[in-house]
């Protein structure tokens, strides 16, 4: 249980740091601007303009901060085939932004599975977790290593806890040790104290054999984010990038 609470808030968090990543970008056109050429593009159909104007309502960005006009940007892109959207989608259907729109437990899992699919990471985290809640600890795992694969250090430590806990159906306490080491590193780019303190008990349980193999799991592996992974970073930057083709 105390796994499952666990992953349901930072399912929360990465939904709202999601939304937060938009916020923390320098803007080289005023707010104003922005608006006003991404509502053009949006209202020619750019399904990609849309998404970029509801996290602009979404945060407050050169507009008044306005969850349920968010959502209708985001439900546009998201039918018309934006997969950041349709995460975001999910994130308001899942009663992450209370009073916005009803909550919808299968339609959010719907569209988080689109964006999970499409290869966003923190989408793949959030169905990983939400399958573990239905107590489908194969899915969980396997949208898990997905998301882990991209080097989402939130996946890596849930996916090392799920193995050290024999939560997997096919739990290795070796990786549990590998992925909890490479989750601390890509969080904070380096072990601290108490990882050390953390990793060091974890290795009494291991054998010589099971440590070699962490070891070299931990040293030859590389993150590899997919492509709507890494766009999604561009944040309020990307928005700028497109309303500056807007004429």
């Amino acid at each position: 249980m105390k796994m499952k609470k666990y992953l349901l808030a930072a399912t929360m968090l990465a939904c709202l740091a999601n939304a937060a990543s938009t916020a923390a970008m320098a803007a080289p056109l005023s707010e104003e601007q922005l608006v006003s050429r991404l509502q053009q593009l949006a209202g020619r159909g750019d399904a990609e303009a849309n998404y970029h104007l509801g996290m602009l309502y979404n945060n407050g960005i050169g507009v008044p901060k306005d969850p349920q006009r968010a959502y209708r940007s985001f439900a546009a892109a998201a039918a018309a085939g934006d997969a950041l959207a349709a995460y975001k989608v999910g994130c308001y259907l899942a009663g992450q932004f209370p009073g916005a729109v009803p909550p919808d437990a299968e339609q959010a899992l719907a569209q988080k599975l689109r964006a999970a699919e499409a290869g966003y990471a923190l989408a793949q985290s959030d169905v990983a977790a939400i399958y573990l809640q239905r107590s489908m600890p194969a899915e969980g795992q396997r949208w898990m290593q997905r998301a882990a694969d991209q080097g989402y250090p939130q996946a890596l430590f849930n996916l090392s806890v799920g193995h050290v806990k024999g939560l997997w159906p096919e739990a290795d306490p070796a990786l549990g040790y590998a992925y909890f080491k490479l989750a601390k590193l890509a969080s904070e780019g380096e072990l601290n104290a108490r990882a050390k303190a953390s990793l060091d008990e974890l290795k009494q349980s291991l054998s010589p054999e099971q440590m070699k193999r962490a070891e070299a799991l931990a040293a030859s592996w590389r993150a590899n984010p997919s492509e709507l992974t890494i766009k999604a970073r561009g944040g309020l930057a990307a928005a700028h990038s497109l309303a500056a083709r807007a004429n």
